[in-house]
């Protein structure tokens, strides 16, 4: 009675802790992606620089600050008068219409390329959030992995010692099962690492606060296979409607502004001046200028601008013809990779995965009655344990190239985000 007692009251003292260990909100993909969303500081810093892109507008017209002059004229001359001429005046120089007309354009194309440019830097965070959350969800699994091998190993330890205390094995067999208990401990660790790599990373683009960044935060979704077919072409082809090429067409088209505009510039600039004149009796004459300006050292000045206009365009063709060979590198590597990772899934559920159990079974009893020796066996619990890795390896380089791929398509594919369609591999 009193053995009961006391287990109920142990029970009672260590129940709320036991409580407080599996505390912790838990964090889900869409949560993770809202969260960045809000608070991720490169996204908030595109967000705030559409506001210098509204400014700069006005800065296309090429409109300079008009100057008030006033002058007097004539002082000190014969017939004792005082001045000749006094003058209040007020000036405005335009820049040649054209040159304002490329201008307005140029900012308006730099608008909508940054736009575009948003929009990618959006899809490569909602990629790089999922990329980390599942590389969080791999780490986990593959640390449970891990931690079954250290379990399996020290049972084997356990086998090995009955068998030198039944005089049935060496203390030989005892030094080699310790080495691999440490390896198997040494590979829990590494597991440790890859699931903290992932975590800190995912709060990183999150841009959650370090006071927040707690390890009571929970991982509540996991690695699932589920078959989804991807057509090669149809991704190839969507290349030239991304936004990032997008984003790129408008800059050369901006260049290309650029680069008239610095045509114009070879105009003259046009200076409009209007003037009230008290010329002894008072301010009753009135007058104008109208001005042009010469672009007599258009070899320092207009003629640089239009190499630097040129050089941008350039480099806006090259850019364009870079961003193209890189999205068709990408999506090569990640729809081949998709393809190895699908068949080694497929493989492992279809053979690997049935055999590698058996193997496991039968090595254990055939090392109990005798049948195998010791480094049989823990050769075959290795590759039980290592075809699961394997599978678990795939199935994660499975998930990063969907991850990447459905970047260029219009749909999510896994580990969706918002309840607005797209299919999860759930």
């Amino acid at each position: 009675m009193k053995k009961k007692s006391f287990t109920i009251f142990c029970s009672l003292l260590f129940f709320p802790l036991i409580i407080s260990g599996q505390s912790g909100y838990p964090l889900t993909i869409g949560d993770a992606f809202e969260q960045a969303r809000k608070n991720n500081p490169g996204l908030a810093i595109m967000k705030e620089k559409t506001k210098l892109f509204d400014a700069e507008g006005k800065l296309s017209i090429g409109l300079v600050s008009p100057e008030v002059m006033f002058t007097k004229e004539g002082i000190g001359s014969t017939n004792n008068v005082p001045f000749l001429e006094k003058r209040f005046s007020v000036s405005q120089t335009i820049s040649f219409p054209l040159k304002s007309w490329y201008n307005y354009h140029r900012w308006k194309n730099e608008g909508l390329s940054h736009s575009f440019s948003l929009t990618a830097y959006q899809l490569e965070l909602r990629k790089n959030v999922k990329v980390n959350y599942a590389g969080v969800l791999f780490a986990e699994k593959l640390q449970t992995l891990r931690k079954d091998q250290v379990q399996l190993i020290r049972n084997l330890r356990n086998a090995v010692l009955s068998k030198i205390e039944a005089g049935e094995s060496s203390e030989l067999e005892l030094i080699k099962i310790e080495l691999k208990i440490a390896e198997a401990e040494n590979d829990f660790e590494d597991s440790e690492r890859i699931l903290q790599k992932y975590r800190y990373e995912l709060f990183n683009q999150m841009g959650l606060e370090p006071d927040d960044q707690v390890y009571t935060i929970r991982f509540p979704d996991s690695l699932k296979f589920t078959e989804i077919d991807i057509n090669q072409e149809n991704v190839l082809d969507r290349i030239k409607s991304q936004p990032s090429f997008n984003s790129v067409l408008l800059m050369k088209s901006a260049a290309e502004d650029q680069r008239k505009s610095a045509v114009a510039a070879y105009f003259p600039d046009i200076s409009v001046s209007f003037f009230s004149q008290d010329l002894g009796f008072g301010y009753d004459h009135y007058g104008y200028e109208i001005g042009l300006s010469v672009p007599l050292w258009f070899m320092l000045n207009q003629q640089t601008e239009y190499t630097k206009a040129d050089y941008n365009y350039f480099e806006a063709e090259m850019k364009e013809k870079e961003t193209v060979l890189l999205m068709k590198k990408q999506i090569e590597h990640s729809w081949h990779s998709y393809e190895t990772s699908l068949a080694t899934i497929k493989r492992y559920e279809s053979t690997i995965k049935t055999k590698s159990e058996e193997l496991r079974q039968t090595s254990l009893e055939g090392y109990r009655l005798g049948h195998i020796d010791l480094p049989d066996l823990l050769d075959s619990q290795q590759t039980y344990v290592s075809s699961q890795i394997r599978y678990l390896t795939a199935l994660f380089d499975y998930y990063l190239q969907l991850i990447e791929l459905e970047k260029y398509l219009d749909e999510e594919l896994i580990l969706v985000t918002e309840n607005t369609g797209g299919r999860d591999a759930e």
